[in-house]
């Protein structure tokens, strides 16, 4: 998939669909303090709901002013489904998937990059021996999914 990148926004050529991680991007919780029923996003006034949490208090929503839906960000000054985004990850196939949580996976003990071509990074200082074990092992059989993912891909038998 071809992605062209012109004044901060990324569009997949592929699906001719616009990726929402790439626009500018208004959050609720960055506007709204108190109890105000609306907020001023880009110089357009938003009106705020609010919806009861489970174990109390209330928890703010945008309005979209184009089509009324309760949303938590809003790009520029309308939800994403008004504006028609989807998510990068809404495009990756199984392999993608793959290699996204396994590297993932290696971050949570420090490791920033080389992807998952290197050896598993060190035991974090204390960390349980099990733990460290359980989690080295748990990397491993990702590993191994994602060579049998490829080799099927490519046409190879392991």
């Amino acid at each position: 998939m071809a992605t062209n990148r012109a004044a901060n926004i990324r569009v997949a050529t592929g699906f001719s669909q616009m990726i929402c991680e790439a626009q500018p991007q208004t959050r609720v919780g960055d506007t709204v303090s108190g109890s105000e029923s609306f907020a001023v996003v880009r110089g357009v006034k938003v009106a705020i709901t609010r919806t009861a949490c489970h174990l109390g208090g209330t928890r703010a929503w945008f309005v979209c002013p184009s089509c009324g839906r309760r949303c938590a960000i809003l790009y520029p000054v309308q939800c994403r489904q008004c504006l028609g985004l989807h998510y990068a990850s809404e495009y990756e196939d199984k392999l993608d998937r793959l290699l996204r949580k396994a590297i993932r996976h290696r971050q949570r003990f420090g490791q920033t990059e080389r992807g998952i071509g290197c050896r598993f990074p060190r035991k974090p200082y204390r960390m349980r021996w099990h733990t460290y074990l359980q989690a080295r092992q748990k990397a491993r059989k990702m590993e191994c999914k994602i060579a049998r993912v490829f080799s099927k891909r490519m046409g190879l038998r392991l």
